[in-house]
Parts: C-alpha cells; sequence; structure tokens
C-alpha cells in the first residue's frame, strides 16, 4: 500500500485510549528489563524458529527467541484433528516448549524467555489462542510482517495495513485481557510520516514492545533489496516503548552497526540466523583471515559446518518434542548450503535423508548423520588443499548497507570464506548486472544493486504489475519463444522470473475459464525451469561431467521447486477443468500425470490426491478405480492429522463409499470378460478333441483357491 499525496493518514486521535488491563503486569521498558535487555533476538520464522533451533541459537549468543507464526483462527479449531494441529504448532503436552529449564545435558539450555507469534484479523480467535499459551511464554507477538501470498489470501500479516483499526483492536483486546504483554512486528511504508503515525497507533494499541523490519511489503524474493535503518531510527525515535532493528543482519558487525545507528534496544535476525545460527556468538573477529590457509583458526570452531550440523542434530535427538521433517531438512541445506556448492553430489543424499520422528535418540536422525559424517570426511581433505583457500569464482552478491561504521573494513566483512565454514548467504537480483566482456557474472565482491527506484530517502525495488493489470500488458513481458538449447543458457534467477510471469497469464486465462490457453502458459512456465535434481545416484562415468552448482543457485533451487508444485498443480487444475467443460477424456492422464509431479515434491499436498483420485474414477476399470480409491483412503488418513479441510469431511466420506463399491462391481466385471475369453479361447483348442469347456467344471475350495473337474 503506497501513500501518496492524496492519500489520508489516520489521525491518532481517532483510535480510542488504550484502556487499563484486567491483570497487572509489566510493561514497556519494565518488561524489557524483567527478560534479561536482550538485544540479539531470532525472529520468528515458520517452520524454522522450531524448539530445537531456538535451543541451538540461544547456545550461541541469542538472548530471546520467537516461535514460529501460528495461525490463530487454525489454532482454536475444534474439529477432528484439532487437538495433534494445535501440539504441532506448539507442544504443550511434553512440557519442553517455553520450558525454563531443558535436561538435554548442557548447564545453560532453556526456551525463555520466550515471544509467541500469531497471526490473525479477529480478536475474538487471537485472544483464545493467545490465552491457551499465555502461561508458557513471556509475551504474545502479532504479525503485522509477512508479505507472502498466503498472508494475502488468509487476510493477515502486512496485508492487514489496509485496516490499521483492526490492527488496533486485536493488539488492544490483548493488551487488556492477557496476563502477559503483547508486542508486535511490523513493515515499514515507502512513505516516512505514515510509518511513524502507524507505529504511533501500534504503542496506543497497547504493544509494549515493537519490532521495525526495515522493508515494504513489497519487498520480498529478489526483490527484497536493504532495510531502511533511517526509518528504524526515527521510528524508535518516536516511540516510548522498546524498539528491535530487523533487515540487513549478514555478519556479526552488521547488528552491532545497526545498534550503532538506529539507537535500538536490539536487533533480530532472520535469514542471517538460518544461514548463521552462530551469528550472535561472541567470536574472533577477524574473518578475513578464514582464507589464510597458514592462519590460526581456533578462535573459528564454531563456525565450522559439520560442528553446528552435528549439534543441531544432537538437540533433536535429545528433545521429546519431535522436529518437523520439514524443519530439519531445512537447516541442514541452509547449514550445508557452501559445502554443497562444491559437493553437489551430496545434495540428492541430503535430500532422500529422512528422518523418524516416532524413534528416539540416534534412530530419529540416523540418516541425517551419516550424511554429515560424509561431508566432513570430506572437508577434512579440502582443509589441506590450498585452492579451497581462494574464491572458486562464484559471484558474490553483497550489497553494501547503508550506514555502517567501515564498509571498508574486509576483516568483518570478507570478499571470501572457504566453504566448511558458516556464511552468509547474498541473495541475486533477478538479472546481475554483467562485467566488461559480457560473461554475464559481476566481478568477485562487486555489489550488485537490484533495479531500483528513488522514493524520498530510501530505495525499493520497482514493483511487479498488479493482478488488476491487462495480461497484453504482461504479455509484452514474456519472453518469445526460444530453442530449449538458447533457454537453458539463460541466468537461472531471470528463467525464475520468466516461470513466475508466466504463472501469471496462466492464472489470468484460468480465472477467465480460458483452460486451453492457462495450459499453455502453464506448461511454457514449467519448460523455463531447470529439471528437478535427480535423487537417484549418477554412474560412475557421469561424475567428470557434473556441473558445478554456484552458491546462488543452490539456493534458487529451493524456490525453484515450490515454484514447480505450483505449476503442476494448476495444470492438473486445468487438464480436469477442460475434462469437464468439454468432455475431453484425454486429459484425465494428464491430469494424473500432473498430480503425481505434485505429489513427488509434496506427499501431503491434498488437493493434488483428491485431484489424481478424481481423474483415476472418471477413467474408470479395475486399475485405475483401485488407485482412486488408494488416494481417498489417503486424505482418509490426512484428513485424520487435521489436513483436509472440515468441509470436504462428508464428500470424502461418500467418495470413498462410492468408489470401494465401482472397485468391487469392476473386479467382478473384469473377472466375468476374463472368463468369457478364456472359455472362447478353451472351446477353439478343445474343439479339435470334440470337447468344449461345458466338459469342465470350476470349483473354488474353501482356502479360497479353484479345481478343475472333467464332467462327461
Amino acid at each position: 500500500m503506497s501513500a501518496n499525496a492524496n492519500e489520508q493518514i489516520p489521525s491518532l486521535d481517532s483510535f480510542p485510549e488504550t484502556g487499563t488491563p484486567k491483570h497487572a503486569k509489566l510493561g514497556g521498558y519494565e518488561f524489557y528489563k524483567s527478560i534479561g535487555s536482550p538485544q540479539r533476538i531470532v525472529a520468528p520464522m515458520v517452520d524454522q524458529s522450531e524448539l530445537a533451533w531456538r535451543v541451538l541459537s540461544r547456545r550461541y549468543g541469542s538472548q530471546l527467541v520467537y516461535t514460529p507464526m501460528i495461525n490463530a483462527k487454525v489454532y482454536v479449531q475444534q474439529n477432528k484433528g484439532a487437538h495433534r494441529v494445535r501440539e504441532a504448532y506448539f507442544n504443550q503436552a511434553l512440557k519442553e516448549e517455553g520450558a525454563h529449564t531443558l535436561d538435554l545435558g548442557h548447564l545453560s539450555d532453556t526456551d525463555r524467555p520466550l515471544v509467541v507469534q500469531f497471526c490473525a484479523n479477529d480478536p475474538t480467535q487471537l485472544l483464545e489462542a493467545a490465552q491457551s499459551v499465555q502461561d508458557k511464554c513471556d509475551a504474545i507477538d502479532l504479525n503485522l510482517g509477512c508479505p507472502q501470498q498466503i498472508a494475502k489470501r488468509g487476510n493477515f500479516g502486512a496485508f492487514l495495513q489496509e485496516d490499521w483499526h483492526l490492527i488496533f483492536s486485536l493488539i488492544n483486546t490483548l493488551h487488556r485481557e492477557l496476563k502477559i504483554p503483547v508486542t508486535a512486528k511490523f513493515r515499514v511504508y515507502e512513505s516516512l510520516e505514515k510509518t511513524l503515525a502507524y507505529a504511533k497507533m501500534i504503542e496506543r494499541a497497547g504493544a509494549q514492545m515493537v519490532t521495525v523490519h526495515g522493508r515494504t511489503r513489497e519487498m520480498k524474493g529478489h526483490k527484497t533489496g536493504l532495510a531502511d535503518w533511517a526509518k528504524i531510527r526515527a521510528v524508535k525515535e518516536a516511540l516510548s516503548i522498546p524498539v528491535f532493528a530487523n533487515g540487513n543482519m549478514l555478519f556479526p558487525q552488521d547488528w552491532r552497526d545497526a545498534l550503532a545507528y538506529t539507537g535500538c534496544d536490539g536487533v533480530m535476525s532472520a535469514e542471517g540466523n538460518l544461514y548463521n545460527p552462530t551469528l550472535f556468538q561472541d567470536m574472533a573477529t577477524d574473518l578475513a583471515s578464514l582464507s589464510k590457509q597458514d592462519g590460526d583458526h581456533s578462535g573459528f570452531d564454531a563456525l565450522r559446518i559439520t560442528r553446528i550440523a552435528n549439534e543441531y542434530l544432537d538437540i533433536v535427538k535429545a528433545l521429546r518434542t519431535p522436529t518437523s521433517s520439514s524443519a530439519l531438512k531445512g537447516h541442514m541445506f541452509k547449514i550445508t548450503r557452501p559445502a554443497l556448492a562444491i559437493h553437489t553430489d551430496l545434495r540428492p543424499v541430503l535430500g532422500k535423508a529422512r528422518s523418524n520422528e516416532e524413534a528416539a535418540g540416534e534412530e530419529r536422525v540416523a540418516e541425517y548423520r551419516a550424511f554429515v559424517q560424509e561431508l566432513e570426511r570430506r572437508l577434512v581433505e579440502d582443509e589441506k588443499r590450498a585452492e579451497y583457500y581462494e574464491s572458486q569464482g562464484a559471484p558474490r552478491y553483497y550489497v553494501t548497507p547503508q550506514h555502517l561504521q567501515d564498509s571498508e573494513d574486509r576483516s568483518t566483512r570478507p570478499e571470501y570464506i572457504p566453504h566448511w565454514y558458516l556464511q552468509p548467504y547474498f541473495r541475486p537480483p533477478l538479472n546481475p548486472p554483467k562485467e566488461k566482456g559480457g560473461t554475464g557474472q559481476p566481478a568477485q565482491g562487486a555489489a550488485a544493486e537490484p533495479a531500483t527506484t528513488q522514493t524520498g530517502t530510501s530505495e525499493v525495488p520497482k514493483e511487479a504489475p498488479a493482478s488488476g493489470v491487462s495480461t497484453h500488458a504482461l504479455a509484452a513481458d514474456v519472453p518469445a519463444a526460444e530453442p530449449p538449447a538458447k533457454r537453458a543458457k539463460a541466468p537461472l534467477a531471470t528463467r525464475v522470473e520468466e516461470a513466475n510471469t508466466l504463472k501469471t497469464l496462466g492464472n489470468d486465462q484460468f480465472g477467465k475459464k480460458n483452460y486451453a490457453v492457462a495450459i499453455t502458459h502453464y506448461t511454457d512456465a514449467i519448460a523455463r525451469l531447470p529439471p528437478r535434481i535427480a535423487d537417484d545416484d549418477e554412474d560412475e562415468e557421469d561424475e567428470g561431467a557434473r556441473r558445478t552448482v554456484s552458491l546462488d543457485e543452490h539456493l534458487l533451487f529451493e524456490e525453484i521447486g515450490q515454484l514447480r508444485v505450483k505449476l503442476y498443480a494448476n495444470l492438473a487444475a486445468s487438464h480436469l477443468k477442460l475434462v469437464r467443460a468439454m468432455l475431453m477424456q484425454d486429459q484425465f492422464d494428464a491430469t494424473i500425470q500432473a498430480s503425481n509431479e505434485v505429489l513427488q515434491e509434496e506427499p501431503k499436498n491434498v488437493k493434488a490426491l483428491h485431484r489424481r483420485a478424481v481423474a483415476h474414477e472418471k477413467l474408470g476399470g479395475w486399475a485405475h478405480l483401485n488407485e482412486a480409491l488408494k488416494d481417498l483412503k489417503q486424505l482418509e488418513a490426512l484428513d485424520q492429522e487435521g489436513y483436509v479441510p472440515t468441509a470436504f469431511g462428508p464428500e470424502l466420506k461418500a467418495s470413498i463409499e462410492r468408489v470401494s463399491r465401482l472397485v468391487e462391481a469392476a473386479g467382478e466385471q473384469e473377472k466375468s470378460e476374463m472368463l468369457g475369453k478364456l472359455k472362447t479361447l478353451g472351446n477353439n483348442v478343445l474343439g479339435y478333441f470334440g470337447l468344449s469347456t461345458d466338459n469342465f467344471q470350476l470349483s473354488q475350495q474353501e482356502g479360497g483357491g479353484y479345481s478343475l473337474n472333467f464332467v462327461r
């Protein structure tokens, strides 16, 4: 939501008074001091700031940690499987989440101080959810910063910026009713004036601490750009409560500079913490010495990838609270990212690793441990090789933030760190500037700036066309069809952007019921993406032909995987719609194929399972109907886990009953047809001997088998 000269900013006086809480509790700086005056804070991260990661982060300097965002609406549901869903969000039964002391063999292990974050758009639901966990944490945080599409569809996070009075009501309800303080995390506006008015409204609503993410709602993905510390400083100066700064925390020196420049009470790290959970640890500061083979590296043991990976696995196995498989795999990929950019053959090994949440101890993480052991064996050898103490030629998309104390100091922000150490991830821009000579790669250490437009005191990336823009206008941005070989040479990030644009075109045509055209766009988008990384081991003769994956490409593959799932899901939906609209039976096979692609990436994708079941049922025959029944039974199992929407329950039950009858009938029909064909064949053969199949009697025995008896 952009501010302009004609846009009216709500007056602070248009909001009610803060009011007095029902329960006596600390607020503002008194509360901040009661939890230890934390300066180094780990952000709420969906499926990433889970208990095991919080424990690891605290061991390495984090003083306050937030839970992953919890959807209040889902959390308070009372339907079948709701308890399991709530425990997956925040496990209270095992009494480890929010515990003051954790018995993990480490003296300082704790899950406090802890802030539980919720997203919501209904004050009643938010209050009910918050009250259920208020005895297990120190504060409740309202998410006002999530910029993703799921937040737009659900009307929460940063998309509440259009409704300040609703935000006031959400915060004020918690302030008045809870026994603990309420806090908020929000993004800035392009307008500084509006940002300050927004922050003051949040304070007036009753927030006792705030975190300011110095980016606008539109700044995400490859359009992330730099957080505006100047706006964060202005918010800090305008409020009377503790303020945390969020954004641009990649190196340890960054958070020190952020504290100095913004004057904030603390700094919060999200992505920086994921790639280096020791970001807040006090250790030797000369990071440039890591690339000197004969240097003293003893002060950097905590940065060793395999040490941190093993320690994280130790925590996962020691906790009784299960760590989700998606969280575990996500952390392992991010921790080991630099090493996997060199040892690319280990990526599918990690990709195939599975955790056993039901098992205890080492068995829970055995496959991941085996991966780390093999990686460590290789990294020990790599440390002996002189060439690995020099850059491997990968581009370094580091954009120097404004207001650094010493932006030229390479000891704290080195050009190169060997791949056996934890290090920040620099998100590549969509179209990296070319070096002279047209190589398409920036010089080592170059600061590749995203395309930006200047607005006031801060630079923000150019916005993508809004969803309401005509597809004719969007079509101008779609590259013309190219030969596959030429297309494959395009920069990876550019191909992702092209695929996203084609997906937008496909969605537009789907909405207009032009399903055949939508299929064309989705298919073209899939063709823009690189092939999925194979899980199977490659032949030995292919070893030398493998292309080394760059540091930037490595992280792009995660985004590409998510985009591929969406495209195939949309493709399956389009084929199914086309069948219903035009009775084109051959589209059922295409629906099944597209759904298979989705389920290969996301085995619990409810929509893909349902679409595949529908297609199999429509194709008919015992084999297809049996596959449909398998999918429906899997949906029934997912329903028990809370994955299936409540409204779909009756339809699912009816579908299982219907398809079960169809399977039985189809089986009998195919059996009858088979016996008829066999009888015809038998009569043809037996006719030469003056006999027929009528001379033989087929009788079923008690055990289920059959006997063949001759009858004259």
